[in-house]
């Protein structure tokens, strides 16, 4: 036997089970950089689902704390404005009821401005609920509040909510109009916590 051959025979053996070892080394090692790539993109699409699934619901908590403010504010008002034959207490309990709920729900979610505006309006409402129940403010002065500073309460709210959500830009006039509403609410119902006109 020539040892050329034998050379060239082992050297072909070598060769040929090398490049199977080879092949099976790169597939393998595909196989785990596809498995990986395919974790990461699962990753990627449950950290979406999730952002996707809060932002569902904070703008189903924001619309439904929107509805709620109004139809709180206007219970009160319908009550003063007599646009009702009857007081309809319950009416108002359940409106109130109904916002206190969304805005305990929303502050886990509001931006330190939202949350800053919706305090003020939650000050806002319960004083004039606490005055309108105790009958501590004569009705046509609490209506006007309700119509003017109440009305404006529940627009900052609206619009501090929208800017949270990206659906508008921030006003820097908002900052100048919420000022101007913790003043009314003031110079109405005062600063004091022992304010007998304090609801």
């Amino acid at each position: 036997m020539d040892l050329a051959a034998i050379g060239v025979a082992t050297v072909s053996v070598t060769g040929t089970l090398g490049a199977a070892v080879v092949t099976q080394f790169a597939v393998l090692r595909g196989k785990r950089i596809e498995g990986e790539n395919q974790r990461l993109e699962h990753d990627d699409e449950r950290r979406d689902a999730a952002r996707r699934a809060a932002a569902d619901t904070m703008r189903s908590t924001y619309a439904d704390l929107n509805s709620a403010t109004r139809a709180y504010r206007t219970a009160i008002r319908d009550q003063l404005a007599g646009f009702t034959d009857e007081p309809d207490v319950e009416r108002v309990e359940l409106a109130r009821k109904a916002f206190h709920d969304l805005y305990a729900a929303a502050q886990m979610i509001m931006s330190e401005h939202a949350l800053e505006v919706a305090g003020e309006v939650n000050l806002c409402l319960g004083l004039g609920y606490g005055a309108w129940r105790n009958a501590r403010i004569p009705e046509p002065e609490l209506d006007a509040w309700f119509a003017g500073p109440g009305s404006e309460a529940a627009w900052l709210l609206r619009h501090a909510l929208r800017v949270d959500l990206g659906v508008i830009e921030p006003d820097p006039k908002t900052a100048d109009r919420l000022r101007t509403l913790r003043a009314q609410r003031i110079d109405l119902f005062g600063d004091d916590p022992d304010n007998p006109r304090r609801g």
